[in-house]
């Protein structure tokens, strides 16, 4: 099992890669309207630039894959006093396995808040901020907002991971990334979502359930940002359904110039978010199937 271990431990640090290049990138160019902090567990905080704050934040996830481990190692009767000791205890193969096992499951875990991230300032890249005296403090992988912005000369407001209260259900919904035309969430200022998803192969109905959910918050624009390729089938139904789909392109040709740093994925992501929204594909849908039923009723009669 060596090889395939060392392949896809190897695949998740390109990708770690890939992904912390472009944050990095984007957050030097935003660095004179935000200043931009990674969160930690701890509540702590560590400046992007000018630190190994990524390097530490995915280090998090790497702990916990381990902490687990142990875990389930003494839930069978093999009690040891740290991972070390517990690494200590293998043949050399079964150590080298057991370290990309780690690496594996720490980027599994990871990948979704990181992808939140890159996205977070995808859409502060295509906007444009008041002017403050000093940049504004931007914390990354917890919910945050509203973060004021300008679209044009319309007023922008983004938030992470926010409760809202849905329009039609009166159920909660907590998107990844909402944009409001106000400082406050409510069913009259909703006007984009953006939802990350890492499945491998995305769903059908994880699709119909991002539909019913752009349907109770009373959408202009839905994005589902993929970690992995969607199939073209799978992409014109969640058109059919008024969901626009983007890719990170990890797993196509671009994929070695995100690892080297030649290309900022974060900006063509931002790109092709900026394009969604001016498509407000979703209103555009609901608005198609009213006339639809308003002519099905006609027919009726």
């Amino acid at each position: 099992m060596t090889n395939k271990f060392t392949e896809g431990a190897n695949r998740c640090s390109e990708d770690f890669r890939a992904m912390a290049n472009s944050i990095e990138r984007t957050a030097e160019m935003l660095h004179t309207r935000f200043a931009v902090e990674v969160v930690l567990a701890t509540g702590g905080t560590l400046p992007l630039l000018g630190s190994d704050a990524l390097n530490q934040k995915l280090k998090e996830y790497l702990t916990r894959a381990q902490e687990r481990l142990l875990l389930r190692e003494a839930e069978h009767g093999h009690q040891h006093t740290d991972y070390q000791s517990f690494l200590a205890s293998l043949s050399s193969a079964d150590r080298h396995d057991t370290e990309n096992r780690m690496t594996e499951r720490a980027w599994r875990a990871a990948k979704g808040p990181f992808l939140e991230a890159l996205c977070l300032l995808a859409d502060l890249y295509t906007r444009r901020s008041p002017s403050p005296a000093a940049p504004v403090p931007l914390r990354l992988f917890v919910p945050t907002g509203p973060i004021q912005v300008f679209e044009g000369d319309q007023q922008r407001f983004i938030w992470v991971r926010p409760n809202v209260l849905a329009t039609l259900s009166g159920m909660n919904a907590c998107p990844d990334i909402v944009i409001t035309n106000e400082d406050k969430l409510s069913q009259e200022t909703v006007i984009a979502i953006r939802e990350c998803k890492c499945h491998r192969r995305l769903p059908s109905d994880e699709i119909r359930k991002e539909c019913g959910k752009a349907t109770d918050l009373i959408v202009s624009s839905y994005v589902i940002v993929s970690y992995y390729p969607v199939p073209d089938k799978k992409r014109r139904g969640a058109r059919g359904l008024g969901l626009n789909i983007e890719e990170l392109k990890l797993y196509a040709a671009e994929r070695g110039a995100y690892v080297s740093g030649e290309r900022n994925m974060t900006l063509d992501l931002a790109r092709n978010l900026e394009n969604a929204d001016k498509e407000a594909l979703f209103r555009t849908r609901m608005a198609d199937d009213g006339a639809f039923a308003r002519e099905k009723e006609e027919r009726r009669r």
